[in-house]
């Protein structure tokens, strides 16, 4: 009888702590939705024009001395602006990393018709505050999972998150593990951290680094010519590498991709990050209508979003990229091209004009999009 007793109170004692462990595991994970959903208010504490139409922010708290809060290497934050009376935002990768991080850093290109990215370039000072969001997003380096060799390509500002793993890596790089950075950009003066990757480099602790130039020779210290899947190879057999991350242009991380997966690297092992989505060269000429309450003249520049956008349009996105799916609208009649394959779920319908191109007449869903007055 005693034995019994004893029995069902230990059983007892292990439901308990089963339902508490799971309590506690709701808990945290109701706190990190609630963290996720947090904003920041940040000062401009640094701004350094870096190169072609680049600029590099330093962002700390109002009270520099309180940490700022953690990331994973290769995540992201979005910056809130009110621009014209619009608020507009936009994601930007992290470009450096520390446990306890006490500022965060970004590397912003002004595009031609990029409203956030021209704000911040011309307009945004040193001691403004801008709104960010907590660090977050699905790309980053996964530490658990990466054995082996690591390669990290990055083409143009597509360095920055490759900029935080390098600097994850120096500090927790696994013994025996080589990291190879293969970055290319068309001129010199577009390459971010040139000089601190080159020496920080160090083979004897398995740290190598190729810069390429696609549109300029410029010494022995960087390579001349496109970088691709076969250029890769030449410096370390597809078969050694173990992951492979890369943030650059679509067409550049689309044709790297094939290339590697033709070579026999499983794609599972291929992880990538796009930095936007842009069209300069020339479109069709057409009409874009929102029902029948406004009819706009689209000259084949841009984007549907650029386009949208500077028209006007109240239109939310984030990424520019084709992933998160928040600027989807519903198109009426008309036909669009996309430059890059959405990477969200759309019903029928609906677009993403972040990634697409108009190649007639179209009509929008004036429920669904309005134009700010």
């Amino acid at each position: 009888m005693v034995n019994f007793i004893i029995i069902v109170f230990l059983l007892l004692t292990a439901i308990s702590v089963v339902l508490f462990a799971i309590g506690i595991k709701e808990a945290f994970q109701n706190l990190l939705m609630k963290r996720s959903k947090r904003k920041l208010q940040l000062k401009v504490a640094g701004k350094k024009y870096i190169g072609n139409q680049l600029v590099e922010l330093t962002l700390k708290r109002k009270f520099p001395l309180l940490p700022l809060p953690g990331f994973l290497p290769g995540q992201y934050i979005s910056l809130k602006f009110n621009i014209s009376g619009k608020d507009i935002e936009r994601c930007y990768s992290l470009a450096n990393w520390s446990r306890f991080p006490f500022c965060y850093k970004l590397v912003i290109k002004r595009e031609p018709q990029g409203i956030c990215s021209g704000h911040i370039y011309d307009h945004l000072t040193v001691g403004d505050f801008v709104q960010a969001s907590m660090p977050t997003g699905k790309f980053y380096y996964d530490r658990v999972n990466s054995f082996g060799n690591i390669v990290l390509v990055a083409g143009g500002v597509g360095i920055t998150p490759m900029r935080s793993m390098w600097e994850y890596l120096q500090k927790h790089k696994k013994k025996g593990q080589n990291v190879v950075l293969f970055y290319s950009a068309k001129y010199r003066d577009e390459l971010c951290y040139f000089e601190d990757f080159l020496k920080e480099a160090d083979k004897s602790k398995g740290f190598y680094f190729y810069p390429f130039l696609s549109q300029e020779a410029v010494d022995a210290t960087i390579y001349y010519g496109r970088l691709s899947a076969r250029v890769i190879s030449t410096f370390i057999a597809v078969k050694d590498i173990s992951r492979l991350y890369m943030c650059a242009s679509a067409q550049m991380m689309e044709d790297l991709r094939n290339g590697l997966i033709q070579a026999g690297m499983f794609e599972e092992n291929i992880h990538f990050e796009l930095f936007g989505v842009s069209h300069t060269g020339e479109a069709k000429a057409c009409k874009i209508s929102l029902g029948k309450s406004c009819t706009m003249d689209y000259e084949g520049k841009g984007t549907l979003y650029q386009f949208l956008e500077t028209a006007g349009c109240k239109i939310n996105g984030f990424c520019k990229a084709g992933i998160c799916g928040n600027c989807k609208v519903k198109i009426n009649s008309g036909k669009v091209k996309y430059l890059l394959k959405p990477d969200c779920k759309l019903n029928e319908g609906e677009i993403l004009p972040c990634c697409c191109i108009p190649e007639s007449d179209i009509i929008l869903d004036e429920l669904n999009l309005k134009r700010a007055i």
